[in-house]
């Protein structure tokens, strides 16, 4: 707070002046982008009946979301994030010349191929298509970075070959590397608890992600939940369930607040 308290103004004509321009009028584009629930400075009160001029002012640095500005306003790097864009970059050239190592084998092999060479193809293709998955859902996203409609179906295609997840990307614009970014997260939160498999569709109207999965059976683990929609790490503390807790700080620094609505087969999940 600044207080302005006890500030003497030498003439009557001054003082009028003073107590006329004091005051400051919202300004909502300003707000908006503060996430302020009101003006960032406001008058406390004018003595202006009185010989000496007496006035306080507030200067207001909060938030919608007491988390909200911290995390906006932070300088520092996305630590984790860089991590993770490290660790994928280094990975996937690796496993990239493995798959075309296991091509040479192939061409020069006499008749098909050996179920040996064939499963170790098939794990290498894995690999590299969860590493181009995670590099996107855990990696630097920003904002400005666009990706095609055609290349997330393909990566979310290639991550989900083989298992009993059925996904839909219905969107057919180009979507922020941010955006992306926060869809791939709740896709992996809704895998997480769909243990039998089901079907999800992705959807993007006005602005927010809208995922509904059906399946024979949903996994009801309140803990987990409240990690994403609240923020409660705590019940979370599980390499395996991390996507959840990042979500929620993902949704968070883009002002938004994840909503779940889930039954026993039916989960839709809004950010």
């Amino acid at each position: 707070n600044l207080i302005y308290d006890k500030f003497q103004i030498g003439t009557r004509a001054i003082h009028d002046h003073f107590a006329r321009v004091t005051k400051v009028d919202r300004d909502p584009a300003f707000d908006v982008r503060l996430h302020l629930s009101d003006a960032p400075v406001r008058r406390l009160g004018v003595a202006d009946q009185h010989a000496r001029f007496e006035d306080r002012g507030q200067v207001r640095h909060g938030a919608s979301n007491p988390d909200m500005g911290e995390k906006m306003n932070d300088p520092r790097p996305n630590l984790s994030a860089l991590l993770g864009s490290r660790i994928c970059h280094d990975l996937i050239s690796p496993i990239g010349a493995i798959h075309n190592g296991l091509e040479l084998l192939a061409m020069t092999a006499q008749g098909a191929a050996s179920p040996e060479l064939v499963l170790i193809e098939d794990s290498c293709r894995s690999a590299s298509a969860r590493i181009r998955f995670f590099r996107i859902a855990f990696g630097v996203a920003s904002q400005s970075q666009r990706m095609g409609a055609a290349e997330l179906r393909k990566t979310i295609a290639d991550f989900t070959e083989g298992s009993r997840l059925g996904v839909t990307w219905a969107p057919d614009t180009d979507t922020s590397r941010e955006e992306a970014q926060m869809a791939f997260l709740a896709l992996m939160c809704v895998e997480t608890a769909l243990p039998h498999g089901g079907t999800v569709r992705l959807d993007e109207s006005a602005g927010r992600w809208k995922l509904t999965a059906e399946a024979g059976a949903i996994k009801q683990d309140t803990e987990m939940w409240r990690a994403l929609t609240e923020g409660a790490f705590e019940g979370a503390a599980d390499p395996a369930l991390v996507h959840f807790c990042l979500l929620h700080e993902v949704a968070m620094r883009c002002d938004r607040r994840p909503e779940l609505d889930l039954n026993d087969q039916t989960l839709q999940l809004r950010i």
